[in-house]
C-alpha cells in the first residue's frame, strides 16, 4: 500500500515538474523568454556585455518620441533583446524590440 502511494506521489511530482517546465519554455525557437527580475537581468547584462538599460531606454524614448512605460530584458535565440513598451502622444501603447548587444543599430517598432 505504501509503495503504491509513493509511486502515485512520484508520478504527480514528475507531472507537476513537466507542467512547470512547459510554462517557462518558449513554444517556438524565436519566442522570447523575458527576465522580469532586474536583480537577475543586471547580472546577465554585465556578464554578456550588453548595452546599459538606461541608455537603451533614453534612445528609444527619443527615437520614438514617446514615454517609456517599461523595459524588459529577454532571451531570443542565442542573444538578448530589450522589449521597450512605449506610450505615444495619443496614449497608444507600442512595443519596440532592441538588440541588447548593438541597440543603436536598429529598432523594430510594432504598432
Amino acid at each position: 500500500m505504501i509503495k503504491h502511494l509513493t509511486t502515485h506521489i512520484s508520478l504527480a511530482i514528475v507531472g507537476l515538474g513537466l507542467m512547470a517546465f512547459a510554462l517557462v519554455t518558449p513554444a517556438r525557437a524565436d519566442a522570447l523568454l523575458c527576465i522580469s527580475d532586474w536583480g537577475v537581468a543586471t547580472g546577465i547584462v554585465r556578464r554578456e556585455g550588453l548595452a546599459d538599460v538606461d541608455a537603451v531606454t533614453a534612445a528609444a524614448r527619443k527615437s520614438a518620441e514617446a514615454s517609456v512605460v517599461r523595459t524588459i530584458l529577454c532571451k531570443q535565440g542565442q542573444g538578448y533583446v530589450y522589449r521597450v513598451i512605449l506610450r505615444d502622444r495619443t496614449g497608444r501603447l507600442r512595443t519596440a524590440t532592441v538588440d541588447a548587444k548593438a541597440p543603436f543599430a536598429a529598432m523594430t517598432l510594432k504598432q
